[in-house]
């Protein structure tokens, strides 16, 4: 794995089952985050598909990572959905399953369109 950086821009260089694949993180995070959780993002959207890995897995992997991408913490999220922090807790583990109405609320807790998780998911689960 290889980065190269500019101002505005991170591109991540990677290898996964065999093919190369380049990450293009260019504004996606709006504060610092820990280069483990940036890998973890890579893994998600690099993969064709997690057949080790429930759907329920890879929303709450997703969820995670926006929320991580959002700066937020989860108890911030908690606090604006008015749960206790193991309501997140279980659902981005993937102990918890999550209905429609419940992923929008999340989504509006975090600031990003229901429609952009949507799409981030199906991505993953191709």
């Amino acid at each position: 794995m290889s980065v190269s950086s500019s101002p505005n821009q991170i591109r991540i260089f990677f290898t996964f089952s065999g093919e190369n694949k380049v990450w293009d993180c260019k504004d996606r995070f709006k504060k610092n985050i820990p280069i483990w959780d940036i890998l973890q993002v890579v893994l998600l959207e690099g993969m064709q598909k997690k057949e080790n890995l429930s759907q329920n897995a890879i929303l709450g992997d997703l969820l995670r990572l926006i929320r991580k991408e959002q700066g937020l913490r989860q108890s911030e999220v908690a606090k604006r959905l008015k749960k206790p922090q193991s309501y997140l807790s279980k659902y981005e583990s993937g102990e918890r399953r999550l209905d429609l109405t419940e992923l929008r609320c999340i989504a509006q807790a975090m600031g990003v369109p229901l429609s952009e998780i949507v799409s981030r998911f199906e991505m993953l689960v191709k």
